[in-house]
Protein backbone atom coordinates (compact mmCIF):
# COMPACT_ATOMS: atom_id res chain seq x y z
CA UNK A 1 0.00 0.00 0.00
CA UNK A 2 1.38 3.53 -0.12
CA UNK A 3 3.33 4.68 2.28
CA UNK A 4 2.40 8.43 2.64
CA UNK A 5 -1.24 6.92 2.81
CA UNK A 6 -0.31 4.43 5.39
CA UNK A 7 1.55 7.44 7.26
CA UNK A 8 -1.50 9.45 7.58
CA UNK A 9 -4.39 6.81 7.73
CA UNK A 10 -2.07 5.65 10.97
CA UNK A 11 -3.01 9.18 12.81
CA UNK A 12 -6.19 9.70 11.49
CA UNK A 13 -8.73 6.87 12.80
CA UNK A 14 -12.79 6.52 12.01
CA UNK A 15 -12.20 8.97 8.61
CA UNK A 16 -15.41 9.41 6.83
CA UNK A 17 -15.35 7.44 3.99
CA UNK A 18 -15.57 10.23 1.41
CA UNK A 19 -12.56 11.59 3.05
CA UNK A 20 -10.79 8.86 3.19
CA UNK A 21 -11.26 8.31 -0.97
CA UNK A 22 -9.97 11.68 -1.28
CA UNK A 23 -7.00 11.37 0.80
CA UNK A 24 -6.09 7.99 -1.31
CA UNK A 25 -6.78 10.34 -4.41
CA UNK A 26 -4.34 12.59 -3.70
CA UNK A 27 -1.38 10.34 -1.20
CA UNK A 28 -1.45 7.76 -4.38
CA UNK A 29 -0.09 10.06 -7.04
CA UNK A 30 3.10 11.44 -7.29
CA UNK A 31 3.72 15.09 -5.49
CA UNK A 32 5.41 17.84 -7.61
CA UNK A 33 5.57 20.99 -6.66
CA UNK A 34 2.32 21.71 -7.55
CA UNK A 35 0.82 19.06 -5.58
CA UNK A 36 -0.08 21.85 -2.48
CA UNK A 37 -2.70 23.42 -4.69
CA UNK A 38 -4.23 20.54 -6.22
CA UNK A 39 -4.69 19.43 -2.40
CA UNK A 40 -6.08 22.58 -1.31
CA UNK A 41 -8.64 22.67 -3.90
CA UNK A 42 -10.11 19.41 -3.19
CA UNK A 43 -10.09 20.44 0.46
CA UNK A 44 -12.06 23.30 -0.23
CA UNK A 45 -14.85 21.07 -2.65
CA UNK A 46 -15.23 18.48 -0.19
CA UNK A 47 -18.78 19.64 1.08
CA UNK A 48 -19.82 20.02 -2.14
CA UNK A 49 -19.17 15.85 -2.75
CA UNK A 50 -21.65 14.88 0.68
CA UNK A 51 -24.44 12.94 -0.29
CA UNK A 52 -27.85 14.56 -1.74
CA UNK A 53 -29.82 13.09 0.90
CA UNK A 54 -28.32 14.79 3.87
CA UNK A 55 -30.53 17.94 4.97
CA UNK A 56 -30.05 21.30 3.71
CA UNK A 57 -29.07 22.26 7.49
CA UNK A 58 -27.28 19.44 8.37
CA UNK A 59 -26.84 19.01 12.00
CA UNK A 60 -24.12 21.03 14.19
CA UNK A 61 -22.58 18.39 15.54
CA UNK A 62 -22.26 16.72 12.28
CA UNK A 63 -21.05 20.05 10.43
CA UNK A 64 -18.51 20.48 13.35
CA UNK A 65 -17.17 16.85 13.30
CA UNK A 66 -16.79 16.90 9.22
CA UNK A 67 -15.04 20.27 9.70
CA UNK A 68 -12.58 18.39 12.21
CA UNK A 69 -11.76 15.93 9.48
CA UNK A 70 -11.51 18.49 6.81
CA UNK A 71 -9.12 20.48 8.61
CA UNK A 72 -7.36 17.28 9.78
CA UNK A 73 -6.99 15.80 6.69
CA UNK A 74 -5.79 18.87 4.65
CA UNK A 75 -3.09 19.66 7.89
CA UNK A 76 -2.37 15.75 7.54
CA UNK A 77 -1.73 16.19 3.84
CA UNK A 78 -0.14 19.33 3.27
CA UNK A 79 2.42 17.40 6.43
CA UNK A 80 3.05 14.45 4.10
CA UNK A 81 3.56 16.81 1.35
CA UNK A 82 6.00 18.94 3.23
CA UNK A 83 8.22 16.00 4.44
CA UNK A 84 8.15 15.14 1.07
CA UNK A 85 9.12 17.59 -0.29
CA UNK A 86 12.30 18.38 2.01
CA UNK A 87 13.55 15.34 1.04
CA UNK A 88 15.88 15.40 -1.54
CA UNK A 89 14.41 14.23 -4.83
CA UNK A 90 16.40 11.98 -7.18
CA UNK A 91 16.94 14.76 -10.01
CA UNK A 92 18.23 16.90 -7.30
CA UNK A 93 20.16 14.59 -5.64
CA UNK A 94 22.00 14.14 -9.45
CA UNK A 95 22.42 17.47 -10.06
CA UNK A 96 23.95 18.41 -6.50
CA UNK A 97 25.86 15.72 -6.78
CA UNK A 98 27.36 17.28 -10.35
CA UNK A 99 27.69 20.71 -8.78
CA UNK A 100 30.10 19.79 -6.06
CA UNK A 101 32.15 17.86 -8.26
CA UNK A 102 32.56 21.49 -10.32
CA UNK A 103 33.44 22.96 -6.97
CA UNK A 104 35.86 20.20 -5.46
CA UNK A 105 38.64 22.05 -5.35
CA UNK A 106 41.83 19.71 -4.39
CA UNK A 107 40.63 15.76 -3.47
CA UNK A 108 41.32 12.34 -3.14
CA UNK A 109 39.62 8.93 -4.49
CA UNK A 110 40.46 5.49 -5.06
CA UNK A 111 40.51 4.01 -8.68
CA UNK A 112 39.83 0.19 -8.26
CA UNK A 113 40.68 -1.87 -11.70
CA UNK A 114 38.96 -5.57 -12.14
CA UNK A 115 40.15 -8.31 -13.71
CA UNK A 116 39.05 -11.54 -15.52
CA UNK A 117 41.94 -13.20 -14.52
CA UNK A 118 42.27 -12.35 -10.57
CA UNK A 119 39.35 -11.90 -7.46
CA UNK A 120 40.90 -8.63 -5.78
CA UNK A 121 41.00 -5.39 -7.69
CA UNK A 122 43.82 -3.52 -8.48
CA UNK A 123 43.90 -0.46 -6.82
CA UNK A 124 45.20 2.72 -7.19
CA UNK A 125 45.01 5.86 -4.99
CA UNK A 126 44.60 8.95 -6.90
CA UNK A 127 45.27 12.69 -5.96
CA UNK A 128 44.27 15.51 -7.61
CA UNK A 129 45.14 19.00 -6.87
CA UNK A 130 43.32 22.56 -7.28
CA UNK A 131 45.08 22.78 -10.63
CA UNK A 132 44.83 19.59 -12.15
CA UNK A 133 48.00 17.37 -11.69
CA UNK A 134 46.96 14.21 -10.42
CA UNK A 135 49.64 11.89 -8.29
CA UNK A 136 48.67 8.13 -8.70
CA UNK A 137 49.70 5.56 -6.22
CA UNK A 138 49.98 2.01 -7.33
CA UNK A 139 51.93 -1.27 -5.48
CA UNK A 140 54.80 1.34 -4.87
CA UNK A 141 54.97 2.71 -8.23
CA UNK A 142 53.90 6.38 -8.39
CA UNK A 143 53.29 8.60 -11.25
CA UNK A 144 52.95 12.15 -11.50
CA UNK A 145 50.70 14.19 -14.41
CA UNK A 146 50.53 18.00 -15.38
CA UNK A 147 46.92 19.46 -15.87
CA UNK A 148 46.89 18.20 -19.65
CA UNK A 149 47.55 14.65 -18.51
CA UNK A 150 50.86 13.94 -19.36
CA UNK A 151 53.43 12.17 -17.34
CA UNK A 152 56.08 14.13 -15.89
CA UNK A 153 57.81 12.32 -13.38
CA UNK A 154 57.72 7.81 -12.21
CA UNK A 155 58.95 7.26 -9.02
CA UNK A 156 59.43 3.65 -7.76
CA UNK A 157 59.60 3.57 -4.20
CA UNK A 158 61.24 0.45 -2.53
CA UNK A 159 64.72 1.41 -4.79
CA UNK A 160 64.29 5.25 -4.65
CA UNK A 161 64.77 5.64 -8.14
CA UNK A 162 62.54 8.59 -10.29
CA UNK A 163 62.50 8.70 -13.91
CA UNK A 164 61.73 12.46 -15.27
CA UNK A 165 59.93 12.51 -18.44
CA UNK A 166 59.53 15.73 -20.86
CA UNK A 167 56.66 16.66 -21.77
CA UNK A 168 55.70 15.63 -25.52
CA UNK A 169 55.06 18.82 -28.08
CA UNK A 170 51.39 17.41 -28.62
CA UNK A 171 48.69 17.72 -26.10
CA UNK A 172 46.95 14.20 -25.21
CA UNK A 173 43.87 13.28 -26.92
CA UNK A 174 41.09 13.89 -24.73
CA UNK A 175 40.01 10.71 -24.19
CA UNK A 176 43.77 9.47 -22.73
CA UNK A 177 43.50 11.29 -20.04
CA UNK A 178 43.18 9.54 -16.97
CA UNK A 179 40.40 12.22 -15.55
CA UNK A 180 37.90 12.40 -18.85
CA UNK A 181 35.53 11.06 -16.53
CA UNK A 182 35.50 14.08 -13.90
CA UNK A 183 35.68 16.45 -17.19
CA UNK A 184 32.92 14.72 -18.42
CA UNK A 185 31.00 14.60 -15.69
CA UNK A 186 31.41 18.35 -14.72
CA UNK A 187 30.11 19.10 -18.07
CA UNK A 188 27.61 17.24 -18.22
CA UNK A 189 24.32 18.77 -16.94
CA UNK A 190 22.00 18.60 -14.69
CA UNK A 191 19.41 15.73 -15.65
CA UNK A 192 21.08 11.66 -15.69
CA UNK A 193 19.83 9.79 -18.88
CA UNK A 194 18.60 7.39 -16.51
CA UNK A 195 17.53 6.92 -13.32
CA UNK A 196 18.18 3.14 -11.36
CA UNK A 197 16.76 3.01 -7.95
CA UNK A 198 18.61 2.63 -4.65
CA UNK A 199 21.33 0.33 -3.86
CA UNK A 200 23.09 0.08 -0.41
CA UNK A 201 26.96 0.96 -1.18
CA UNK A 202 29.56 0.18 1.93
CA UNK A 203 26.36 1.06 4.27
CA UNK A 204 25.11 4.07 2.98
CA UNK A 205 21.74 4.10 0.98
CA UNK A 206 22.52 5.66 -2.20
CA UNK A 207 20.66 6.51 -5.37
CA UNK A 208 21.69 5.22 -8.74
CA UNK A 209 21.99 7.07 -11.73
CA UNK A 210 23.35 6.25 -15.70
CA UNK A 211 24.96 8.97 -17.91
CA UNK A 212 26.20 8.70 -21.35
CA UNK A 213 28.26 11.39 -22.29
CA UNK A 214 29.58 10.20 -25.59
CA UNK A 215 28.08 7.24 -27.50
CA UNK A 216 29.16 4.17 -26.46
CA UNK A 217 30.52 5.20 -23.35
CA UNK A 218 28.47 5.13 -20.08
CA UNK A 219 29.24 6.24 -16.52
CA UNK A 220 27.14 4.84 -13.29
CA UNK A 221 27.21 7.10 -10.79
CA UNK A 222 26.02 6.30 -7.08
CA UNK A 223 24.73 9.21 -4.67
CA UNK A 224 24.29 9.25 -0.82
CA UNK A 225 20.60 9.16 -0.89
CA UNK A 226 20.72 11.54 2.50
CA UNK A 227 23.74 13.64 1.98
CA UNK A 228 23.65 14.50 -1.93
CA UNK A 229 27.39 13.20 -1.51
CA UNK A 230 29.24 11.47 -5.15
CA UNK A 231 29.59 8.09 -3.73
CA UNK A 232 30.83 6.04 -6.58
CA UNK A 233 31.36 5.83 -10.37
CA UNK A 234 31.65 3.34 -12.58
CA UNK A 235 32.83 2.50 -16.15
CA UNK A 236 31.92 -0.81 -17.55
CA UNK A 237 32.52 -0.14 -21.35
CA UNK A 238 35.84 -2.00 -22.02
CA UNK A 239 37.17 -3.04 -25.70
CA UNK A 240 36.37 -6.20 -26.75
CA UNK A 241 39.52 -8.77 -25.78
CA UNK A 242 40.65 -6.92 -22.49
CA UNK A 243 41.16 -8.48 -19.23
CA UNK A 244 39.51 -5.06 -17.21
CA UNK A 245 35.75 -6.14 -16.43
CA UNK A 246 35.22 -2.78 -14.86
CA UNK A 247 36.65 0.55 -13.50
CA UNK A 248 34.79 1.70 -10.38
CA UNK A 249 35.81 4.91 -8.12
CA UNK A 250 34.94 5.53 -4.60
CA UNK A 251 35.66 6.95 -0.71
CA UNK A 252 35.78 10.55 -2.52
CA UNK A 253 37.34 13.32 -0.20
CA UNK A 254 36.73 16.78 -1.33
CA UNK A 255 37.86 20.01 -0.79
CA UNK A 256 40.84 18.53 0.93
CA UNK A 257 44.58 20.11 1.81
CA UNK A 258 47.22 18.74 -0.43
CA UNK A 259 50.68 19.43 -0.15
CA UNK A 260 51.98 21.27 -3.46
CA UNK A 261 55.24 18.73 -3.17
CA UNK A 262 53.49 16.31 -3.52
CA UNK A 263 52.91 17.08 -7.33
CA UNK A 264 56.19 18.36 -7.97
CA UNK A 265 58.38 17.35 -11.58
CA UNK A 266 61.22 16.99 -9.33
CA UNK A 267 62.36 13.61 -8.03
CA UNK A 268 62.30 13.98 -4.36
CA UNK A 269 65.73 14.08 -2.17
CA UNK A 270 67.72 11.12 -1.67
CA UNK A 271 66.29 9.17 -5.15
CA UNK A 272 68.70 8.13 -7.63
CA UNK A 273 67.00 10.11 -10.79
CA UNK A 274 67.08 9.19 -14.65
CA UNK A 275 65.55 11.00 -17.58
CA UNK A 276 63.06 9.20 -19.95
CA UNK A 277 63.58 9.04 -23.86
CA UNK A 278 61.14 11.66 -25.18
CA UNK A 279 57.71 11.03 -25.82
CA UNK A 280 56.30 10.53 -29.39
CA UNK A 281 54.00 13.01 -31.13
CA UNK A 282 50.94 11.61 -30.96
CA UNK A 283 49.51 9.96 -34.19
CA UNK A 284 45.89 9.48 -35.09
CA UNK A 285 44.21 5.89 -34.19
CA UNK A 286 45.13 4.34 -37.89
CA UNK A 287 48.40 5.32 -37.71
CA UNK A 288 48.96 4.48 -34.22
CA UNK A 289 47.59 0.94 -35.14
CA UNK A 290 49.66 0.41 -38.04
CA UNK A 291 53.34 1.71 -35.88
CA UNK A 292 52.11 -0.42 -33.08
CA UNK A 293 51.69 -3.60 -34.87
CA UNK A 294 54.54 -3.07 -36.90
CA UNK A 295 56.74 -3.21 -34.07
CA UNK A 296 55.46 -6.24 -32.52
CA UNK A 297 55.60 -8.31 -35.95
CA UNK A 298 59.32 -6.82 -35.83
CA UNK A 299 60.35 -8.31 -32.27
CA UNK A 300 57.77 -11.54 -33.05
CA UNK A 301 59.57 -12.95 -36.15
CA UNK A 302 56.29 -11.55 -38.63
CA UNK A 303 53.50 -13.22 -35.94
CA UNK A 304 50.94 -10.78 -35.32
CA UNK A 305 49.44 -10.62 -31.63
CA UNK A 306 46.55 -12.76 -30.02
CA UNK A 307 44.82 -8.84 -29.07
CA UNK A 308 45.65 -5.30 -28.80
CA UNK A 309 43.82 -5.30 -26.04
CA UNK A 310 45.11 -7.26 -23.42
CA UNK A 311 48.84 -6.16 -22.82
CA UNK A 312 49.74 -9.53 -21.04
CA UNK A 313 51.84 -10.73 -24.49
CA UNK A 314 53.22 -7.20 -25.40
CA UNK A 315 54.62 -6.53 -22.08
CA UNK A 316 56.92 -9.74 -22.47
CA UNK A 317 57.96 -9.14 -25.61
CA UNK A 318 58.26 -5.14 -25.01
CA UNK A 319 60.53 -5.65 -21.69
CA UNK A 320 63.31 -7.52 -23.40
CA UNK A 321 66.73 -5.48 -23.51
CA UNK A 322 67.12 -3.39 -26.26
CA UNK A 323 63.76 -2.99 -27.47
CA UNK A 324 62.88 0.14 -28.47
CA UNK A 325 59.74 -0.03 -26.50
CA UNK A 326 58.88 3.62 -25.91
CA UNK A 327 57.25 4.39 -29.23
CA UNK A 328 55.72 0.67 -29.44
CA UNK A 329 54.33 1.20 -26.23
CA UNK A 330 52.86 4.87 -26.55
CA UNK A 331 51.28 3.37 -30.12
CA UNK A 332 49.53 0.92 -27.68
CA UNK A 333 48.43 3.01 -25.66
CA UNK A 334 46.67 5.80 -28.03
CA UNK A 335 44.63 2.46 -29.03
CA UNK A 336 42.45 1.70 -25.74
CA UNK A 337 40.60 5.14 -25.79
CA UNK A 338 39.07 4.89 -28.95
CA UNK A 339 38.29 1.83 -29.04
CA UNK A 340 36.54 2.41 -25.14
CA UNK A 341 34.42 4.80 -27.08
CA UNK A 342 33.40 2.16 -29.75
CA UNK A 343 30.67 0.17 -29.83
CA UNK A 344 31.52 -3.55 -30.08
CA UNK A 345 29.91 -4.08 -33.09
CA UNK A 346 31.48 -1.10 -34.85
CA UNK A 347 34.95 -3.01 -34.35
CA UNK A 348 37.17 -5.78 -34.74
CA UNK A 349 40.52 -7.38 -34.04
CA UNK A 350 40.90 -10.17 -36.30
CA UNK A 351 45.05 -10.55 -36.62
CA UNK A 352 45.18 -13.87 -33.91
CA UNK A 353 47.01 -16.51 -35.71
CA UNK A 354 48.47 -14.50 -38.72
CA UNK A 355 51.36 -13.60 -40.08
CA UNK A 356 53.10 -10.65 -42.42
CA UNK A 357 53.40 -11.79 -45.62
CA UNK A 358 50.73 -14.57 -45.55
CA UNK A 359 48.26 -13.97 -48.25
CA UNK A 360 46.58 -10.77 -47.98
CA UNK A 361 43.49 -10.54 -45.50
CA UNK A 362 42.06 -7.91 -43.27
CA UNK A 363 43.35 -7.73 -39.10
CA UNK A 364 41.18 -5.67 -38.03
CA UNK A 365 38.34 -2.84 -39.29
CA UNK A 366 35.93 -0.48 -38.00
CA UNK A 367 33.56 2.05 -38.85
CA UNK A 368 34.79 5.51 -38.61
CA UNK A 369 32.91 8.17 -37.25
CA UNK A 370 31.46 9.02 -40.58
CA UNK A 371 30.43 5.63 -40.71
CA UNK A 372 32.62 4.08 -43.21
CA UNK A 373 33.92 0.93 -43.26
CA UNK A 374 37.76 1.38 -42.97
CA UNK A 375 40.09 -2.08 -42.54
CA UNK A 376 44.04 -3.02 -42.05
CA UNK A 377 45.56 -5.75 -43.90
CA UNK A 378 48.57 -8.07 -42.95
CA UNK A 379 50.83 -6.18 -45.08
CA UNK A 380 50.28 -2.84 -43.13
CA UNK A 381 47.85 -1.01 -45.98
CA UNK A 382 44.47 0.89 -44.87
CA UNK A 383 41.56 1.22 -47.08
CA UNK A 384 37.76 1.65 -46.72
CA UNK A 385 36.08 -1.39 -47.82
CA UNK A 386 32.22 -2.38 -48.87
CA UNK A 387 30.33 -4.51 -46.32
CA UNK A 388 30.45 -7.45 -48.24
CA UNK A 389 34.29 -7.57 -47.39
CA UNK A 390 33.97 -8.02 -43.82
CA UNK A 391 35.72 -11.03 -42.41
CA UNK A 392 33.60 -13.94 -41.52
CA UNK A 393 33.68 -14.79 -37.60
Amino acid sequence: MNDKYSTFTANNDNLDPQLESAVWAVLSEPLPPDAIERVKSRALTLENDQPRNVSKSPPIAFTKRRWIQLTSLAAGILLVIGTTMMLPSTSSAFAQAIERLKNAGAFRYQDLVYLNTQQEPVETEVLVAEDGRERRSMLGVVSIHDSTGQLRLSLIEANKTATIHEPSSSQPFESERQMTWLDRLKSYGQKPDKELGTMNIDGRDCLGFEVKPIPNVVYTIWVDAKTNDLVQVEFLGMPKGSPVTKSVMKAFEFNISLDPMLFSFEAPQGYQTSTAAKMPDLLPFEESLVEALKGYTELSGGKFPKSIADWGEWAILLSKDGVPQTTIATRLGTLLPYLTGMSHDDYDYTGAGMEVGHQRAIIFWYRNPEKQLRAVFNDFTVSSIPEADLPVK
